[in-house]
């Protein structure tokens, strides 16, 4: 989350001036006043009492945040020149600006449950089309509940593909397997045929589960999903999918293929089980919508588990739902929708401006522009690749590694991922705000730590 370094980035000055003009009319300052009177506040100058409390709050603002940049000798956050969206154990996951706002709203203001659980359950319904919906700590809950739900006694089915292990996310077979329903796992790691669907998916009382994305590639995938569900509607069986690579911006579905939350019940799929902490860039758990019947069987379990999100989480859950626009202004973060959607030739010339800044400079013998197409992470992340631009950095006196390492452990200045390849250094741009720059030519500068 950034800082902001002024008051004014939050309450700009010209809006505030001009709320005191409006304020000091005759007319409405006369009404502000006998409206004070009334309610037994007895200051004959309340347009001059709000702008002095305008300064103190100002200078009071100042002084704070003066106090922590001071302290803060590291860069208050990393700047993500992977070029990957997800690391190996989601251990840095991305949140949209507007979700970090809503947690923080939720946490210094009193908001009452019940009506936050409605708020919130409309915005999931509105985005998944779906007619019921509640949000659970994590995936692994809503997998323990359909692994203990005594409507799936017949057992819970679920291809071999599918069967995944996130580090530091979700155990999808150790879930299933401790629950009370059996686990039946389905066909091979390179696939399920038609047969094994239906000798394994046979009755009503079984549950099928899909995951998204899998072992298998792009149309693999999607034939495999159409004969699963094809065989679990010939039999009644409910379908119920986790969907990690869900979004709910069309642009980014075409652009890459994504699944999108307000088309998959359509689909066939009656529980849609969605990590918020993927790309839909909210805070941990997941969020899970279908029929009215099915939410709240899962419900049911989720609240004798304590399983069911709350306060400020669950505010914001319902941001990361909501759709809320992002400022187009320079100075706000980029949401991870915008960063994934950056047209490549604004990347390819950053690149070219940033190789011109730091080519033969004191730490760097060789700088150049290159093109590059990365994984968006590892597995199951791995089917996706974004088109990108980079800058490859050839070390003057250091190895690729060790400058990597300095990079990535803030020694330099700025906390900088990066990846090495062909004994360079490669800062790629795509999941780096333009803001930023000017902090990798400082860094690479050799720009000196603030002092405590």
């Amino acid at each position: 989350m950034k800082f902001p370094s002024k008051l004014e980035e939050l309450l700009p000055p010209a809006a505030v001036s001009k709320v005191l003009e409006v304020l000091s009319q005759p007319t409405l300052a006369n009404t502000l006043r006998e409206t004070l009177n009334k309610v037994g506040l007895k200051d004959a100058m309340p347009v001059a009492q709000v702008q002095d409390a305008w300064r103190q709050a100002r200078g009071w603002f100042d002084s704070v945040l003066d106090r922590v940049l001071a302290q803060n000798q590291a860069s208050p956050a990393a700047i993500n020149a992977s070029g990957h969206l997800f690391d190996m154990r989601w251990s840095s996951l991305p949140m949209d600006s507007v979700v970090v706002q809503a947690l923080t709203a939720a946490a210094v203001n009193f908001q009452n449950q019940v009506q936050l659980e409605q708020f919130a359950s409309r915005l999931a319904c509105e985005a998944a089309r779906a007619p019921a919906a509640l949000f659970a700590v994590s995936t692994s809950a809503v997998l323990a509940a359909l692994a203990n739900s005594p409507a799936f006694r017949g057992g819970v089915v679920i291809a071999r593909t599918d069967i995944l292990r996130i580090p530091g996310s979700t155990d999808i077979r150790g879930v299933l397997a401790a629950g009370a329903n059996r686990i039946i796992e389905v066909g091979a790691v390179n696939g399920v045929t038609e047969q094994e669907w239906q000798s394994s998916l046979t009755n009503n009382q079984q549950a099928l589960v899909l995951v998204s994305p899998n072992s298998l590639d792009s149309s693999e995938s999607r034939a495999q999903r159409v004969a699963a569900i094809a065989r679990a509607r010939a039999v009644h069986a409910p379908v119920m999918e986790i969907v990690f690579d869900v979004t709910r911006d069309t642009q980014l579905a075409e652009k890459m293929g994504l699944p999108l939350l307000s088309t998959l019940h359509a689909t066939g799929i009656d529980l849609v089980i969605a990590p918020l902490d993927g790309l839909l860039a909210g805070p941990t758990g997941a969020v899970v919508t279908g029929s009215e019947t099915l939410v709240n069987s899962v419900r049911s379990y989720l609240e004798t588990q304590g399983g069911l999100t709350h306060g400020s989480i669950l505010a914001g859950a319902a941001a990361a739902l909501g759709g809320m626009s992002e400022s187009n202004s320079e100075t706000s973060p980029a949401s991870t929708v915008q960063m994934l959607l950056t047209n490549e030739e604004n990347l390819k010339e950053r690149a070219r401006r940033l190789a011109i800044q730091l080519n033969n400079t004191s730490r760097i013998s060789l700088a150049e522009a290159i093109a590059r197409e990365p994984r968006l992470g590892p597995s199951p992340w791995s089917r996706y690749r974004l088109p990108s631009h980079a800058v490859a950095i050839t070390p003057r006196d250091q190895t690729a590694q060790q400058l990597s390492n300095d990079l990535n452990s803030g020694a330099l200045g700025a906390t900088v991922w990066n990846l090495i390849e062909q004994e360079r250094v490669v800062l790629d741009l795509r999941f780096v705000e333009p803001a930023d720059d000017h902090k990798l030519v400082e860094t690479l500068h050799g720009a000196p730590q603030p002092t405590p």
